[in-house]
């Protein structure tokens, strides 16, 4: 990861995936909806795995290694309203 390692305890982990499933909330994420995300597989996407279903919503993890038409198709095709990526952290988690 490019801040170095991060080691959580699981309360911690938790905590974050509240956070997270607010703020997903917040963006208008919810029960029914679908949540996209573009991310490799560290603490954020850990964290969105936790959340979405914590916010009523099904995680929709697309693949990176895609191209972009691809993933613009996949996206399209899940019907996600939020796609996280990897330049996007949730408010009050690690940033870059």
């Amino acid at each position: 990861m490019p801040e170095g390692p991060l080691r959580r305890t699981w309360p911690e982990v938790l905590a974050a995936a509240h956070r997270t499933a607010g703020a997903l909330t917040v963006s208008g994420a919810g029960p029914g909806g679908r949540v996209g995300t573009l991310l490799w597989n560290d603490h954020t996407h850990l964290d969105l795995a936790l959340a979405a279903p914590l916010a009523g919503a099904a995680l929709h993890p697309a693949n990176p290694r895609l191209s972009d038409a691809d993933l613009e198709w996949t996206i399209r095709k899940a019907g996600a309203k939020d796609t996280p990526n990897a330049e996007a952290r949730p408010p009050g988690g690690p940033g870059p």
